[in-house]
């Protein structure tokens, strides 16, 4: 009997049915390949070291969360202007280094649903990164490592892995939601983070 799909506390999918673990790869004209990989929430610690372990170092974690409010306020003036996200970056780490600081903050960068983040190397084009709606990314120079560790995971490969993004209509959207009631907010992790050597490095549309 085949598990059910478990969602992050901090998203909202209507229409789940047909959602399941698996991934695609594609090659990209830019000169590099992409991995689409839908992971159970309960899966993501455990897939997300696995394929971090494939990225050489040094490297960078790399944390997006939404703007805050405030800032909001002043960007946009209209109901239809885009939101925002801060893109941040810790830069010059090692593997363990990124890793221990994901297991701190394990709980809501795996829940939060207004928060993205990654590792990425330096040195190559690798970099893991869980986006919205917590769909893992990989982007590779060489997939054979990623394809390897997904299969020893138990992911099979799919021409086009079907995922949240295909649910969505505009009846029925998907949420992204901020776990404000979280004993540690997102904002807070970005301000304990900045003793690191977190850097704020741009904001973007989202």
């Amino acid at each position: 009997m085949k598990k059910s799909f478990r969602f992050a506390a901090g998203i909202v999918i209507p229409r789940p049915e047909g959602i399941h673990e698996a991934y695609s790869v594609k090659w990209r004209d830019a000169g590099h390949y992409v991995f689409t990989v839908n992971v159970s929430t309960e899966r993501i610690p455990e897939v997300f070291a696995a394929l971090v372990a494939q990225i050489p170092e040094p490297g960078y974690l790399l944390l997006e969360v939404g703007t805050h409010k405030d800032e909001e306020n002043k960007l946009r003036r209209k109901d239809t202007d885009p939101y925002h996200k801060d893109v941040h970056y810790l830069d010059g780490i090692g593997k363990k280094e990124a890793l221990a600081v994901f297991r701190e903050y394990e709980s809501l960068l795996v829940n939060d649903g207004g928060v993205n983040f990654g590792f990425g190397s330096h040195g190559k084009m690798d970099e893991v990164f869980v986006g919205p709606y917590k769909i893992l990314y990989v982007y590779a120079a060489e997939k054979e490592s990623f394809e390897t560790a997904l299969t020893d995971l138990g992911f099979s490969e799919e021409p086009i892995v079907r995922t949240v993004w295909d649910t969505f209509t505009p009846s029925s959207p998907g949420q992204r939601q901020v776990l404000t009631d979280a004993p540690v907010t997102i904002w807070d992790m970005i301000e304990k983070l900045k003793e690191k050597g977190l850097r704020f490095a741009e904001r973007r549309e989202d």
